[in-house]
């Protein structure tokens, strides 16, 4: 009763004069069952407005009142007791219902059937989410907010807990904070289930956008086959399937049901004025869904511009059609009111959002009160449309200048918004619609299938309509929908937005491309003939819907196949570009097991990746998926380097692993780092990145960065030598090798990340993972000292140990003639050394010939040291020739000796049995001491020239030649040394 008594009320309230004739309409339908239109006092066009406004129907080829008693009620409301036992409507007391379009048994089944359709297109991914025991939700920024969900639900205190609100974790206030805040809410209530909570709610947004939209197709339409037929085309367009996909919880699914809410009420709101209670209700929804859409998202007041552009186009045609604009646009003052008042109530109480998102809605407010201003102007005047249109347009340009001038900040925001929407570039939903390489035509299939195709056509002819009469809900919808095509070529981001409108129009067009091929009737927009419904014949549709024949269903449904078709095999695409890969899964679980094992705490099983995985790997290994930036900022440039060693130093503090997958699309030329790492070598060549995990079809590989094992030895002078063995990965065994200089002092050294079985010149070597991970040395030197440098190289970067495979690095320090042969010569200086890896000595002996050019000192520097470990001074000459022998690492003083001159060469030599030190020189012992301390602690490297710290005053001055360490403390100098 309420649909047909709210289009009478308002029939006679654009129509008044109609009443008496309505009166006689009523008094044939109470004579005749049924009648025809020769037998009422109504012309055709007047007719056909009863028809289309749902008041008279057809049946049986005549027609009858669709509710006596509703038409009855409005005209002698007296006359008729309303009987509401039978409405399940919502009402105000006292008022008319807020009523939503009827559901009969068949309209509920087709309804059904879509709502399905929408569910089964959303759970495709199934599957892909839940995996091995966890959800595994899609895409990369659903971690985050993952990330927040869990913060919140560990810092607040219960769903009752609201000061969880004004408590948001930092930033999100000024970004999604209604998103999160809800998820947070829904999550307490389902007992902290997050993840099944942010899996599933893309589907449940889906379905109520899906609800919505019907409720808003069959406003605009008058039409429920429309409004079923909107939804199935919705369920399918893979634009907005796979944003509101199970596991998808990015925002975008979140901003869906809040505009077309929005939407749906503007709809409702249109040629409804207070007097109308119901009015206050649509208003309500218009507030609501205003600040749902300015809360959800940092950028939600750009959602809020269709509803910007409506208003200036709604005042013209309420001008032109005779209208009031201030009574026809009371109700959207009054939900725009609302939604600023809930929008600033929200910054004020919680501090979400910036003070100039807040302020959105309140200027869209102004602007809109400003309009219905000019247009009561306009009428009062009888100025005409035009001046009224050039009115607005200038009403707006002064208006965005006095917001530039005068909220600086504001425009700010602006600008920076215009700029992330025209300039931005390298992420996916950046890009338009009608970009890529298919082309401007195709493109589009990919995300809409058919229907946008279908759409179009059908969105021109309702804006030509609504040009030439007016009908604000067909504008309202038409709106949005040209906005949301203008952002969506803009940026791929808005085509979610955009499909819900499509879908209106995409299922207008396909009842009326059904009812053109004699499927069904038209639909009522187009008349009975299919012809604008202002020279329609008068024929009615059937209030309920009804059973198709069984020739009709079957070929409506390959109607439907023929233009889901497309969308059907585009979405599970679309869905498969956005769940995680099973091998990305499978090397997070593997990493986090492996991270496990080794202790590792953040930041030390932190996962360096692409950031567009980057959340996924760390969310699962170490819990911290807040952010995407470090690997955003340096993982490119990482693979494109051709120095590994650089970046590993630099990664070292801050990155566990490094998950790569092949294919990266990069040329850099050169070795780059990427190319070792997918090189058939598994990244031996790269010296520090240790293949852990390879995935079956070795498309994903693992690494963690260590020092490598240092492999050295003897070879002949100046060829290749060959490295080559079994490495291990992931359980598995990979044949790896790779060419190795011995260059001119015929020595060949090289780091192995790779834990495995070498073949090397004139035997093997077994490399360990804790050689690999603790940068242990194995050497194929077999002398009978632990370390001998010779230093009589003579030239290049490095003084071999021929003994042990303890290359020292020289830093500095020049070549010069030395006893025999070659020697380092040192001025003194803090950058000249030589650098040696050691292990830390219990008992040893050490020996070298030394030259010193100057043994003075002065007030800043009273020793040189020789000889220093990395955690303490071993050898040091002092003033007059003395020499100072110390233990590294511990207390217990020092011995002192002498016998050093400057410009000779002397053999100094000092031993340590783990109580007593002594000291000789040139064979002879010169001082001894008796010391208890306790373990030696030498570092992990020795220098010979220089200490450790910068800068040094402390140089050694002078040659150095044939340093010898021994382990264990020897008797025997002068025959150990050659001193005889």
């Amino acid at each position: 009763m309420t649909d047909v008594r709210a289009a009478t009320e308002s029939l006679l309230e654009d129509r008044p004069d109609l009443e008496d004739r309505l009166k006689g309409l009523l008094a044939v339908d109470a004579e005749h069952d049924t009648w025809t239109f020769e037998d009422v006092p109504f012309d055709s066009g007047t007719f056909g407005e009863l028809v289309s406004r749902g008041i008279v129907e057809k049946t049986d080829g005549e027609y009858r009142l669709r509710d006596r008693a509703a038409v009855e009620a409005v005209l002698d409301p007296d006359a008729v007791e309303d009987d509401t036992s039978d409405d399940s409507s919502l009402s105000l007391p006292d008022g008319p219902a807020l009523s939503l379009p009827d559901v009969d048994r068949v309209t509920a089944i087709g309804l059904g059937g879509a709502l399905a359709l929408v569910v089964l297109f959303r759970v495709l991914p199934y599957s892909s989410v839940f995996q091995g025991g966890d959800v595994v939700l899609s895409g990369n920024d659903p971690y985050a907010y993952r990330y927040l969900v869990r913060q919140l639900l560990a810092d607040s205190g219960g769903v009752l807990d609201l000061s969880t609100l004004s408590e948001l974790p930092g930033g999100i206030e000024h970004g999604e904070p209604l998103f999160v805040a809800t998820l947070w809410w829904v999550s307490e209530l389902f007992g902290g289930a997050a993840d099944h909570v942010l899996a599933w709610y893309p589907v449940a947004s889906a379905v109520v956008t899906a609800l919505l939209v019907y409720v808003l197709t069959v406003r605009v339409t008058d039409d429920r086959r429309v409004g079923i037929a909107a939804v199935a085309l919705l369920a399918i367009m893979p634009g907005h399937a796979f944003r509101t996909g199970l596991g998808f919880a990015d925002h975008h699914a979140f901003d869906y049901p809040w505009l077309a809410l929005t939407a749906l009420a503007v709809v409702s709101l249109a040629d409804h004025d207070l007097r109308d209670r119901v009015t206050w209700l649509w208003a309500l929804a218009l507030g609501v869904g205003v600040a749902g859409q300015t809360l959800a998202w940092d950028a939600g007041p750009l959602l809020l511009v269709p509803l910007a552009v409506y208003v200036g186009l709604v005042v013209p045609s309420w001008v032109r059609a005779g209208r009031s604009p201030i009574r026809e646009g009371a109700g959207l003052v009054a939900g725009l009111a609302l939604g600023a008042t809930f929008v600033a109530g929200a910054h004020r109480a919680f501090g979400w959002h910036s003070t100039e998102v807040a302020a959105v809605p309140g200027l869209l407010l102004a602007g809109t009160v400003g309009a219905l201003a000019l247009g009561a102007a306009t009428e009062r005047f009888d100025v005409g449309v035009r001046p009224l249109v050039g009115a607005e347009a200038g009403g707006l340009v002064a208006g965005v200048l006095a917001v530039w001038a005068l909220l600086p900040s504001l425009s700010e925001q602006l600008t920076e918004g215009i700029d992330f929407l025209l300039t931005t570039e390298g992420i996916a939903e950046t890009t338009s619609i009608v970009s890529g390489q298919v082309g401007s035509l195709v493109g589009p299939v990919f995300l809409f299938g058919f229907a946008l195709f279908l759409a179009v056509p059908y969105l021109a002819w309702a804006s030509w309509r609504c040009y030439r009469r007016h009908d604000p809900a067909l504008l309202a919808a038409s709106v949005y929908a040209w906005v949301f095509l203008a952002l969506g070529i803009v940026q791929a981001r808005f085509a979610g937005q955009l499909a819900i409108f499509v879908a209106v129009f995409g299922g207008l067009g396909f009842v009326h491309v059904a009812a053109w091929v004699d499927l069904t009737d038209y639909p009522t927009l187009f008349g009975a003939d299919g012809s604008d419904p202002r020279q329609s014949d008068g024929e009615s549709r059937p209030d309920d819907l009804e059973w198709p024949e069984r020739r009709e269903a079957l070929y409506t449904a390959g109607l439907g196949l023929g233009v889901g078709s497309l969308g059907t095999a585009m979405t599970p695409i679309k869905h498969s570009q956005v769940t995680i890969d099973d091998s990305i899964y499978e090397a997070a679980a593997f990493m986090r097991e492996y991270a496990d094992e080794q202790d590792w705490e953040y930041p030390d099983n932190y996962v360096f990746s692409r950031w567009g995985r980057n959340r996924v790997y760390n969310w699962f290994v170490n819990g911290e998926s807040r952010s995407y930036g470090y690997a955003q900022s340096n993982y490119e440039d990482f693979v494109t380097s051709t120095d590994g060693t650089e970046w590993y130093e630099r990664l070292g503090d801050r990155v566990g692993f490094v998950a790569t997958g092949r294919g990266l699309p990069i040329d850099a030329g050169g070795r780059t780092i990427y190319e070792r790492l997918w090189g058939e070598n598994l990244g031996l060549e790269t010296d520090h990145y240790r293949a852990v995990w390879a995935s079956d079809d070795d498309s994903r590989r693992v690494y963690t960065l260590v020092p490598g094992a240092r492999v050295t030895g003897p070879a002949s002078a100046a060829e290749d030598v060959r490295i080559e063995g079994d490495a291990e990965i992931g359980g598995r065994t990979r044949s790896v090798g790779l060419n190795v200089s011995t260059g001119e002092h015929g020595v060949y050294q090289a780091t192995i990340p790779l834990p495995g079985t070498y073949d090397v010149p004139d035997g093997t070597v077994e490399v360990s993972a804790a050689d690999v991970r603790e940068g242990r040395l194995r050497s194929a030197f077999n002398g009978d000292a632990y370390a001998r440098w010779p230093f009589d190289e003579g030239s290049g970067e490095w003084a071999y140990d021929r003994a042990g495979g303890h290359h020292g690095r020289v830093h500095g320090a020049e070549w010069a003639d030395g006893r025999e042969g070659a020697a380092l010569s040192f001025e003194g200086q803090a950058e000249e050394y030589v650098e040696a890896p050691i292990d830390s000595l219990q008992e040893f002996t050490l020996g070298l010939w030394a030259s010193p050019t100057a043994l003075d000192v002065s007030g800043e520097n009273d020793y040189r040291d020789v000889v220093r470990a990395e955690n303490g001074s071993v050898l040091i000459f002092e003033q007059n020739g003395r020499i100072s022998f110390r233990l590294p690492g511990v207390g217990g003083g020092r011995v002192v000796g002498s016998g050093v001159a400057t410009d000779e060469w002397t053999h100094v030599a000092v031993t340590f049995d783990g109580e007593t030190r002594t000291i000789y020189v040139d064979g002879e012992r010169v001082a001894r001491d008796g010391v208890s301390v306790g373990s030696l602690e030498w570092g992990e490297s020795v220098r010979f020239g220089n200490r450790y710290s910068t800068p040094s005053r402390h140089g050694y001055a002078g040659r150095l030649e044939d340093v010898r360490l021994y382990e264990g403390a020897r008797s025997d100098i002068s025959a150990l040394f050659g001193l005889e």
